[in-house]
């Protein structure tokens, strides 16, 4: 049984699968309490304990195959046997994650890590990396990473509205070091859930 705050069916509006019609399945809990998160509701609000099953049951009703699992914060469950299940029955498997317990999620077809603690960050187990970008962030710990994988600034949100000055930082920071890309949130400026 998952504890499942919402399943919906939307646009993915971050990181590299941006663009993509996606299958969203919001899991209710997290490990930490950012001053900035845009999804409180989910982490204190109410949710439902769901099999795989009645989860499938939900996102057969719509004709994507792209489903991403987040919260809250996904990893403080194991998530392996949902996400097989999923696989099994066609579905591509992408977790959004602050990097809690990766071993949690490492059937996933895709991986986002976007850790919190910028001073302890996982070296393996994850596709891309997102950073959220306060316009008065100490970036001095990205300044290190030297990978291959992609690395997303994106703009600190304020609520549901893109803050000027925190995407005003994040060009500045992607013109300096051009191996960084932009991840805006795309579903809030196209205002859809």
């Amino acid at each position: 049984m998952y504890p499942v705050t919402e399943i919906f069916y939307s646009i993915q509006g971050e990181g590299h699968h941006s663009g993509k019609a996606a299958l969203f399945v919001r899991l209710h809990g997290c490990n930490l309490a950012c001053d900035f998160c845009d999804e409180p509701s989910h982490t204190q609000g109410e949710y439902e304990n769901q099999s795989q099953e009645a989860i499938l049951e939900q996102l057969r009703a719509y004709p994507a195959h792209f489903v991403v699992i987040t919260g809250g914060e996904p990893t403080l469950f194991d998530l392996n046997p949902l996400i097989k299940f999923l696989q099994k029955e066609g579905y591509f498997v992408a977790i959004e994650t602050n990097g809690y317990n990766l071993a949690h999620i490492q059937a996933a077809d895709w991986i986002t890590y976007s850790p919190k603690n910028w001073n302890t960050l996982a070296k393996e187990g994850y596709d891309e990396l997102k950073f959220i970008i306060h316009h008065a962030s100490d970036i001095t710990p990205l300044l290190a990473l030297f990978q291959e994988k992609p690395l997303y600034l994106q703009p600190q949100s304020d609520g549901s509205a893109l803050n000027a000055a925190n995407v005003a930082r994040c060009v500045e920071l992607i013109l300096e070091h051009p191996e960084w890309r932009l991840s805006l949130q795309t579903h809030k400026i196209l205002e859809i859930p």
